[in-house]
């Protein structure tokens, strides 16, 4: 048995280096998931991992809108995670991206590489 340790590469691995410097003080881990907004409304999709491993969905949208009461809106709400259920939500995610691709395990570890997400590849021959 094989086992090779596959080290993060590119920007990834910078933040990953940059993350891990500082583990009691790590910022939680954000990503903004729609576009710059129109100009006519604000809309903002934020992912959130937190330091002790939740996650946080959160959707916020404000603006001009013919449906306000008065003229304008503002709407907030959010999907919270334990650090428990992240995992189980990880891999229902996961399998469902790789149901029935025979490509499934390059797809993985593809995916582990561009986000210096840490893995153990093992091979038997």
């Amino acid at each position: 048995m094989t086992v090779a340790r596959e080290p993060a590469t590119g920007q990834a691995a910078q933040a990953h280096a940059i993350e891990a410097s500082s583990p009691a003080e790590a910022a939680p881990l954000r990503r903004h998931l729609l576009p710059p907004s129109d100009g006519s409304r604000y809309r903002q999709l934020t992912l959130a991992l937190g330091a002790g491993g939740d996650l946080s969905l959160t959707a916020h949208e404000m603006g001009a809108s013919p449906e306000a009461a008065w003229g304008a809106d503002d709407h907030e709400v959010s999907l919270s995670l334990p650090s428990e259920a992240v995992a189980r939500l990880a891999f229902a995610l996961l399998a469902e991206q790789l149901k029935g691709r025979a490509d499934g395990f390059e797809r993985l570890r593809a995916l582990c590489e561009r986000h210096g997400v840490d893995h153990r590849l093992a091979c038997w021959t």
